[in-house]
């Protein structure tokens, strides 16, 4: 039996806050201009599961796009870019040439002989993105998105752009959108694989009037509470109840969120919220929504992330927006024909029971910001 205290289960609202719907876009219109992005390889590449995809987002092209590469370099003392792409175990670049006629999120595949096939865990790459060939001007050229929100900590990856001759880290540091995927399907940790970042706002008279998220716990542990990213649109004149539910729509907890909790219309708040210690059981589903009782403007406003496909979901969190009106039948966003989302409400835990063998080890679950110590 393993005991683990205090940890965040799913994506942190803090790691993924941001007061805009819109992630931060550089037009790529000159030669020289170019975004890249800096990690360290996550898993290894030379056993037998290469990096094979680069996933990007493009909310607009202007006229005709030119030709861009896309490919993986080595960093020099910056860190940046060093222009100097890496080859893999055939001595092939690792790159693509892309002119790109779509917008939104895409992945983009390396040819069969041009994947990174050849790097231990821990190397230092880039990818980057720059102009290769055509015309390239303010009317033909691409928007490329490329981070999001506020990134707490240092050493996850992150984006920089080079739109006047130097590479600028943004400032804060924020959460990359471009992604890197292996040959398995495995998205890498810490980038943001969305199409699109959203907010659902809604009253006690709207419809649907209850929104949160539907979550399915990995193990037997107790919830003492979550994390909720909100935004109260009508100031201290919101009230709204955050509840958790069973499977069977049994009201477990409910909490009060009033003018003590609520400041002025100026931006988005994270509330930690107490449920108290609650039994909860793994592989079971439960709810933890937002259910406003007040009406018209005094509304609230959940942000949420948007998905193309369920594999980019999961990469980020296997928890999904749930909503419901008038406590009818809930509607989840977890399939093709809903979408794929997931709010900024984080459950809190106090205590993880995992069964089996305790080694020394740190056993960590996807989903889970925090681990467990046997």
């Amino acid at each position: 039996m393993v005991a683990v205290y205090n940890v965040l289960i799913g994506p942190s609202p803090t790691r993924y806050h941001s007061q805009t719907t819109s992630p931060t876009g550089s037009p790529l219109d000159d030669t020289t201009d170019a975004v890249a992005l800096l990690m360290l390889v996550p898993r290894p590449t030379n056993t037998g599961n290469p990096i094979t995809d680069i996933g990007v987002l493009i909310p607009s092209i202007a006229g005709t796009s030119p030709t861009y590469r896309i490919a993986i370099e080595s960093i020099n003392n910056g860190p940046i870019p060093s222009g100097t792409i890496l080859t893999n175990s055939l001595g092939n670049p690792i790159q693509i040439d892309h002119q790109f006629v779509a917008t939104g999120w895409q992945w983009l595949s390396f040819p069969a002989n041009n994947r990174l096939d050849n790097l231990a865990a821990g190397s230092e790459i880039c990818v980057t993105v720059r102009y290769l060939s055509g015309t390239i001007n303010a009317s033909n050229s691409v928007n490329i998105s490329h981070r999001i929100g506020t990134l707490i900590g240092r050493g996850h990856p992150t984006t920089i752009q080079n739109l006047t001759g130097t590479w600028v880290v943004s400032t804060p540091v924020q959460t990359p959108i471009i992604s890197v995927r292996y040959q398995d399907g495995w998205i890498a940790k810490g980038t943001l694989p969305i199409s699109d970042i959203g907010f659902d706002t809604f009253a006690q008279n709207t419809t649907p009037d209850e929104r949160g998220l539907l979550w399915t716990p990995f193990a037997d542990m107790r919830l003492v509470g979550c994390k909720l990213l909100y935004r109260p649109n009508g100031g201290t004149n919101v009230v709204a109840n955050v509840n958790l539910y069973d499977s069977a729509d049994t009201l477990l907890a409910s909490r009060n969120l009033d003018t003590d909790h609520m400041l002025p219309d100026t931006g988005s708040l994270q509330n930690h919220i107490g449920f108290g210690q609650i039994n909860v059981t793994g592989g079971q589903q439960y709810r933890i929504t937002v259910e406003p009782t007040t009406t018209g403007t005094n509304n609230v406003r959940i942000f949420t992330y948007r998905f193309a496909s369920q594999a980019e979901l999961r990469a980020v969190s296997d928890m999904y927006l749930t909503e419901r009106t008038n406590f009818g039948s809930w509607t989840n966003y977890n399939n093709a024909t809903n979408g794929w989302r997931t709010p900024c409400i984080t459950p809190v835990v106090d205590d993880i029971t995992l069964t089996g063998g305790a080694g020394g080890g740190l056993l960590v679950h996807p989903g889970t910001s925090g681990g467990a110590r046997g």
